[in-house]
């Protein structure tokens, strides 16, 4: 019982803000549902709230969850149904960045993954940094920054910030405060335990699952916290004067490329771009679809009303993609009408990947025009269905996973490869649907339950699980023929054009090239990127290899494995790099807060 009273609750009770009434609430941090431990834990603390008769709210932050189930979602909602006051949640990383899903199944479950509370002259804000597009940095969207730059208006004289991090963690913290310089920010909250923030003290909630208790800094009387074994038998005051850090002019730093033309769609993007030999597809987190030709014009824009994650893709003037909530629709690439669209009931949950059929199956629905390309879609139940791209009707389905497939899978020489949230690989037959083998890494080390990514050369299958670990499968056969469990690989891998050589991120810092037969390091390069587990892969040209970043940078490597800087996006992650087609030199460029780019490099 001893150990269950440090556990922290912070009871804020707003008094000498320039408001008409005081606004008491409570905050917990990471109550991480999921062991019947923690949720005990949980469960005693709401009831201990809910004997509060003077709270108006509550707060929770931080990881509410271990792995961003929809069932520890539920049974966090389930667990708060008895709470008498209103309750507000913000994810933290395990909560949106543990799988494909944990967004969707948030969102689904507890709803919008931010909140605002206006109290007369107050604005409570919270906005959550941990995305699945960042390749794991903290970082506030630019939808979420756009979105309480709106809510501000001129009746706002206060403004109370709740953050899932410390702000020197947040990669683009200094765009946000920008926006609110004219505006008092009286305190700053978070979900760790930082002291200072440009000397400015904030508050800290400490996590449910940790002895840590008071671990704020104490300044000048405006905010009081209660806490303690009785949440009333300390009583400190909290610094509330909040001043901004003046953000320091930086020199531009010199890169060699050229922005040819620059576009921003201003909202999120995970999917990547689809490049045709004259038009660029991008689809934005919320379903909106833009096409625009190499010389950045926008030709046309639709809706998919859905959230898009995943990539769509391009065939014989069809342009095909697919959203989380189970659509998938056929565009025409031209002009951008919607053609058809088919629903599934689940979660489409890979990138689309598209080849022609080769197959005996005849279809029963007419056809106007000679493709023969078919899309591909795994779901979130396991299942991977084969459509003709014109018509959307079905050719074969596959039923051989258990467990969500995510990421792209691959078509090599008429197999189908594709990897599941198990790290189990499939080879399927690319015209039939059946089942030719299977293979699973936890036969050779045991993995978490969140899935990686893939490619196929030389008849060797090459996978990156989320572990960081590197597998070399005999395509043929499925047989395991060598590991590389040493390297730390982020889900980025790419190979080389004659399929001999292998180039992959290391979760930090580090650039490996591998030989493909063999998976020994030719080279490491310490490129000082810092964290990146993204899946923004390298990307070889004639005589360089191009390296995108999660911090926002886009690396050049030489014949002498020398590195440099070639292009900036500040405080904006690399989504991925593009060669563009008939046009020597030229790249795009997407980011994650939806930022376009067209370059041009001239290799040395």
């Amino acid at each position: 019982m001893k150990r269950f009273l440090l556990y922290i609750l912070l009871i804020f009770p707003l008094t000498t803000l320039t408001i008409a009434q005081k606004v008491n609430f409570a905050i917990l941090s990471s109550p991480q549902i999921g062991k019947q431990e923690n949720q005990s834990i949980f469960k005693n603390i709401l009831q201990q709230i809910s004997s509060l008769k003077e709270l108006e709210f509550a707060i929770i932050l931080g990881n509410l969850t271990e792995n961003g189930t929809k069932q520890e979602f539920t049974n966090l909602r389930n667990i708060s149904k008895n709470l008498k006051i209103p309750l507000y949640v913000l994810p933290g990383e395990a909560d949106i960045s543990s799988n494909l899903l944990s967004e969707l199944n948030f969102i689904e479950v507890l709803g919008d993954t931010r909140f605002s509370i206006t109290r007369d002259s107050l604005l409570i804000c919270g906005i959550r940094t941990a995305q699945n597009n960042t390749g794991g940095i903290p970082h506030i969207s630019i939808e979420d920054r756009n979105w309480i730059f709106e809510l501000i208006d001129e009746n706002t004289k206060h403004c109370l910030l709740i953050l899932d991090n410390v702000p020197e963690k947040i990669q683009n913290i200094n765009i946000l405060l920008d926006g609110l310089v004219e505006k008092e920010i009286k305190l700053i909250i978070t979900a760790e335990s930082a002291s200072k923030f440009s000397n400015n003290s904030m508050v800290q909630i400490a996590s449910l699952q940790k002895n840590l208790c008071n671990k704020f800094s104490i300044n000048d009387s405006v905010l009081e916290t209660y806490s303690g074994k009785d949440f009333f038998s300390l009583k400190k005051n909290v610094t509330t004067e909040f001043k901004l850090p003046t953000t320091e002019v930086v020199e531009t730093e010199q890169t060699e490329s050229e922005i040819v033309w620059q576009k921003s769609i201003n909202y999120s993007v995970a999917a990547n771009p689809v490049l045709s030999k004259n038009r660029i597809f991008v689809i934005d987190k919320l379903g909106l679809i833009y096409a625009f030709g190499f010389n950045g014009k926008q030709i046309w824009q639709n809706d998919l009303f859905g959230d898009v994650i995943s990539s769509g893709v391009y065939a014989d003037n069809f342009f095909a993609s697919a959203t989380l909530q189970g659509d998938l629709s056929t565009i025409n690439s031209s002009n951008g009408d919607l053609l058809q669209t088919i629903g599934f009931n689940q979660a489409i949950t890979t990138d689309l990947i598209t080849f022609n059929y080769r197959g005996r199956k005849r279809l029963m629905i007419p056809k106007s025009t000679n493709s023969n390309a078919v899309v591909l879609a795994g779901t979130e139940s396991g299942e991977v269905y084969c459509l003709d791209i014109e018509t959307l009707e079905q050719i074969w389905k596959n039923n051989s996973s258990r467990f969500a497939v995510i990421g792209k899978p691959v078509y090599y020489n008429d197999k189908i490869f594709f990897a599941n949230i198990n790290n189990e690989i499939f080879c399927i037959d690319a015209n039939e649907g059946w089942l030719i083998w299977k293979w699973s890494s936890s036969k050779t080390s045991t993995e978490n339950a969140l899935g990686g990514s893939l490619l196929v050369g030389n008849n060797i299958l090459f996978y990156a699980s989320s572990n960081g670990n590197i597998y070399s499968v005999d395509a043929n056969l499925g047989k395991l023929l060598w590991k590389n469990e040493k390297i730390d690989a982020s889900k980025g891998v790419s190979i080389s054009a004659d399929e001999k050589t292998l180039y992959l991120k290391s979760s930090e810092d580090k650039f490996h090239i591998l030989n493909a037969s063999d998976g020994k390091i030719i080279k490491s390069i310490n490129m000082r990127y810092g964290w990146d587990n993204s899946e923004a892969a390298a990307l070889e040209g004639k005589n360089i290899i191009m390296v995108p970043a999660s911090n926002g940078r886009v690396y050049r490597i030489n014949s002498e494995y020398l590195y440099k800087t070639i292009f900036i996006a500040r405080n904006d992650p690399i989504i991925s790099i593009d060669h563009i087609e008939n046009e020597p030199n030229n790249y795009f460029i997407t980011t994650a807060d939806g930022n376009l780019y067209k370059i041009r490099y001239e290799e040395e």
